[in-house]
């Protein structure tokens, strides 16, 4: 694993024996995002195309560099910051899940429009959707002799995120299922149907090689023993929330005091205050 400074971002290689993985890695203004490059012996696929448009023109530039055409584009679930880079990519062929495509065809245009705000400071964010155009398919596909598996998991970060296992290697790019030692959009969790524990457990039992989070610069090692011991104590956070808070200020105020007070050396605090606005509304 080797990782390299560009002008904004940082791009972490992880190789093998007949492909590589680049993280891009948005800096921590762009919400420490990550976009993952599965380089082929001929051919690119990319998942996710990051959140602010300055950082998905950095994406294609480094892509560009690479040299090799853009097999597909994969949107791994509907949240803005892994999809309003699409902007930069309306040539390629751009697949999602086929409920996600529906989330987007249906609230594309409002999460455009609920962001527009963030225009008044540059060209921050798209002002009109790009949609993906090819349905993923869960299930095994190829690419230059490489085996893919596109795994779906519900209730968990997202209503729907799409995971990519390489067999061969025993390596998942689970994207927003794990964040690496940054604080998380832990907003689902106050659904009681949410299973993002349990899925992680999971997960943590089929004891894969390398797992590629969807937010933090990637690291080795064990990243989901502290991402499980994380969601429990947002869990007790929200519950103590719900309980003792009286309005939305005083509930977000005793949630953001325990996660950041529990993990002072978490990045993207930021993260910690985007979900009290959807929490305690």
């Amino acid at each position: 694993m080797k990782t390299i400074n560009l002008q904004a971002g940082t791009v972490t290689t992880n190789e093998f024996s007949n492909f590589s993985i680049h993280t891009y890695t948005s800096p921590e203004s762009g919400g420490l995002v990550n976009s993952q490059i599965i380089e082929t012996s001929n051919h690119l696929i990319l998942v996710d195309t990051q959140y602010l448009l300055p950082f998905a023109t950095e994406l294609k530039e480094y892509l560009s560099g690479i040299k090799k055409p853009i097999e597909r584009i994969i949107i791994s679930h509907s949240h803005p910051d892994h999809w309003f880079g699409n902007e930069f990519f309306q040539d390629q062929k751009i697949f999602a899940l086929q409920e996600v495509r529906t989330i987007l065809e249906q609230a594309g245009d409002a999460i455009i429009e609920s962001y527009q705000f963030m225009n008044e400071n540059g060209s921050l964010v798209p002002t009109a959707k790009t949609l993906p155009n090819f349905t993923l398919k869960e299930g095994l596909f190829t690419l230059d002799g490489v085996e893919f598996s596109v795994v779906k998991f519900t209730d968990v970060e997202d209503s729907i995120i799409a995971g990519i296992e390489i067999p061969k290697e025993n390596i998942l790019i689970a994207q927003d299922l794990v964040y690496d030692f940054t604080h998380a959009f832990t907003a689902e969790l106050a659904n009681t149907q949410n299973k993002w524990i349990e899925i992680l457990e999971s997960i943590q039992s089929k004891n894969y090689s390398l797992i590629l989070g969807g937010h933090g610069t990637p690291s080795a090692g064990d990243i989901l023993t502290p991402a499980i011991a994380y969601l429990h104590d947002a869990t007790t956070a929200i519950q103590k929330a719900l309980k003792e808070g009286t309005d939305k200020e005083s509930k977000t105020q005793i949630y953001s005091q325990s996660m950041l007070g529990k993990y002072p050396e978490f990045k993207a605090p930021i993260l910690v205050q985007l979900c009290s606005n959807y929490m305690f509304n």
